[in-house]
């Protein structure tokens, strides 16, 4: 006992019990560091395990380090023994150096944890967003990877990979992440279980492509994320006329490997396709993802119009065209009476080609809804559309606008929290979500999912100025002024700055960039001053401001029933008038 109680003095005498201290605290604080940090920055999963590993290792080493060393203002030097130690203050001064270090680094791990507490929050709140819940048969389709000699055929490879994603979201039983999320990954350098965890699935397909002359070579394999192995890998070497057949197929083979049942009617027998129609029908698409420009839609249209000219019985290229007319018509480059007969002339043509293509019906809803005001027309679309494509996030997202003309805010909501569920990297997902939850009324909901949808994209426009509005409706006037300050759109920024500042009792500013807004946006936003005149309950200008808005085709006046600032002028006459003249179901 003696010995033993020896060796512990002998312990003491050489700070060995204040070096391991000091070494599992810093070992907690970096592993709690890589934590944090490995989730914003990307890191790879095995690092953290990497860093776990070393320490584990090291620590003998250090162990026998502390027993034969010190480190002093001098450096490191061997630990005196007992019987030449000749320095009465030595042990004082060390041990004052290892609590300095003990205390310095206790205080980083509280931060940490207040750090690892904020960020375990947001992540909570985020998948309480999203009711995030692994679905047993869910999968992301990845961007391939174009194998191409002069690597030229990103397009190809894209619009594939794209392709394979609508046609497995017509199997009913298969959860298929979307586009805009299952993209963001593209060029980075992440593993697939990291991947697999920020889209929610269980399952990945990746592959690759190369196209020579009239042959397309496509590899695919599916990727279980639990083991992080292949199920299942095919290669195919066809003619490109028949790459809807190779389409099917991949998507027929990876409905068996998950034991999924489907009809002919999941996954209709595929036509042939002109190969050279197909590949400017995919190049359109790169041109329009790659930049959500007008010049990418200019593009994009010249290039349908060359597919089409080539092949007219192509129902996609015809259904993409007049996607790209509606927005060359939104955008103000085409006349709403220029634009509205090529966007229905186009739609129609693709439902004449083919019936099943549930995205056309998307396009029909809009056409029905901002040039028609025909809202049971745009139910009758939309519900076509979503009997073929239950999950097709276009549809689910002109379903949740209908519903809103019908005043059915809850119908609404419920559609934008299945379309984060399948696109829960997209920021505009949660964009929209928080605008029918600022419609619904539940404006802390509207808060909580605008800040995600900020956190994506900190500069996007529109974002921050609704915010605004839902701050305002909970009696958070200065948070409110504070958005509104940080929105990118000059228009949408006088409009939340004159609301928030009126909210705050600053009517002489308020007036100010009111005036602004009017002065020189007065035509494209005459719906925009219309809301703000009715913060203040100003009827005959609220009312003025909307007669401008229908006289100058402003599609937003198509959410007046839902709008909360409209609330201060629903006793007027006036009000039930506008919503007859709208076909708008009023409270």
């Amino acid at each position: 006992m003696e010995d033993v109680f020896r060796f512990w003095k002998e312990i003491r005498r050489r700070n060995v019990h204040k070096g391991i201290i000091s070494y599992v605290i810093f070992s907690w604080v970096l592993l709690q560091v890589i934590s944090v940090l490995g989730s914003l920055v990307e890191m790879p999963i095995w690092l953290g395990k990497a860093v776990l590993i070393s320490l584990l290792l090291f620590f003998p080493f250090w162990v026998a380090f502390s027993w034969l060393y010190d480190i002093t203002a001098e450096g490191i030097k061997l630990t005196p023994s007992k019987k030449n130690e000749n320095t009465p203050e030595r042990n004082e001064t060390i041990n004052k150096k290892l609590n300095t270090f003990i205390v310095v680094f206790l205080l980083l791990a509280v931060v940490l944890l207040f750090v690892d507490r904020f960020r375990l929050t947001t992540q909570y709140e985020t998948n309480e967003i999203t009711n995030l819940k692994v679905q047993e048969n869910s999968i992301a389709v990845l961007p391939f990877n174009d194998m191409s000699l002069l690597k030229n055929q990103a397009y190809f490879a894209d619009g594939l990979a794209e392709e394979l994603i609508h046609t497995l979201s017509k199997i009913a039983g298969i959860k298929v992440t979307s586009r805009t999320s299952a993209f963001s990954f593209k060029g980075k350098s992440i593993d697939i279980p990291t991947i697999a965890e920020k889209l929610n699935v269980k399952y990945i397909l990746e592959g690759s492509v190369r196209t020579y002359d009239s042959i397309v070579r496509i590899n695919v394999q599916l990727i279980d994320v639990k083991n992080d192995k292949s199920t299942w890998s095919e290669t195919w070497d066809k003619q490109l006329e028949n790459i809807l057949d190779i389409q099917n197929e991949i998507s027929l083979s990876i409905a068996e490997r998950l034991e999924i049942s489907i009809t002919s009617s999941d996954i209709p027998a595929a036509k042939k396709v002109n190969p050279q129609a197909y590949r400017l029908y995919l190049e359109a698409k790169y041109e329009m993802n790659k930049t959500f420009s007008i010049e990418g839609d200019k593009k994009a249209k010249d290039l349908l119009l060359k597919s089409l000219e080539i092949d007219p019985t192509f129902a996609p290229a015809w259904d993409l065209l007049s996607t790209v007319y509606h927005f060359l018509t939104d955008y103000g480059i085409l006349t709403v009476k220029e634009g509205y007969p090529l966007v229905k002339e186009s739609a129609l043509k693709a439902v004449e080609q083919d019936s099943l293509y549930a995205t056309i019906y998307e396009i029909l809803g809009t056409v029905a809804i901002s040039y028609e005001l025909d809202y049971d027309k745009a139910q009758e679309y939309v519900n076509k559309g979503l009997s073929l494509e239950p999950n097709n996030t276009a549809v689910l997202n002109r379903a949740a606008q209908v519903a809103l003309l019908f005043n059915e805010t809850k119908k609404a909501v419920t559609y934008n929290e299945k379309i984060v569920a399948l696109d829960p990297l997209s920021e505009y997902s949660y964009y929209a979500l928080g605008t029918n939850y600022y419609y619904a009324r539940m404006y802390a909901e509207s808060e909580k999912t605008l800040l995600k949808a900020l956190k994506m994209t900190p500069e996007a426009d529109i974002t921050h100025s609704l915010l605004t509005c839902a701050l305002i409706k909970q009696g958070k006037f200065k948070e409110a002024l504070q958005h509104a300050g940080k929105e990118s759109s000059e228009p949408l920024r006088y409009h939340s700055l004159a609301l928030a500042h009126y909210s705050l009792g600053n009517t002489k500013k308020s007036r100010e960039f009111l005036e602004k807004l009017i002065t020189t946006y007065s035509k494209e936003y005459s719906y925009t001053i219309a809301v703000t005149y009715a913060q203040r309950g100003d009827r005959d200008a609220t009312f003025k401001w909307l007669e401008k808005a229908m006289e100058y085709q402003d599609f937003e006046v198509t959410d007046l029933n839902v709008e909360p600032f409209f609330d201060t002028v629903k006793e007027d006459p006036r009000w039930l008038i506008f919503m007859e003249r709208l076909g708008l179901t009023a409270d």
